[in-house]
């Protein structure tokens, strides 16, 4: 279970930071945190970690706290997956973009 726990949190962590740096969204809270974060100048995923964590506690007043601890487990993992990817510095001719698509 950890392991997947573990899988599952850096493939999401990878797949949000990139929609994050390309100034995407997946919608649901990443929207809100990126509100904050901007407006804050805080680490979107920091940002997003405090909103679950605080959906996560509500959360355990009526599920399983097991269940609750994995969520927590998960969300430090790809929030701080999130901000490293954000936060990367790229060569200035590895641009992640559709270029190829103009013509």
């Amino acid at each position: 279970m950890l392991f997947d726990v573990l899988v599952g949190s850096i493939l999401f962590g990878i797949g949000v930071g990139i929609l994050i740096r390309l100034g995407a969204s997946s919608g649901g809270m990443v929207i809100p945190a990126l509100m904050i974060a901007s407006y804050k100048n805080w680490s979107p995923g920091k940002v997003m970690m405090g909103i679950n964590l605080f959906i996560f506690l509500l959360t355990s007043l009526v599920i399983d706290y097991k269940i609750v601890i994995y969520a927590i487990i998960c969300q430090f993992f790809s929030t701080n997956i999130i901000d490293f990817i954000n936060e990367m510095k790229l060569p200035k001719g590895s641009s992640l973009s559709l270029n190829w698509r103009k013509r």
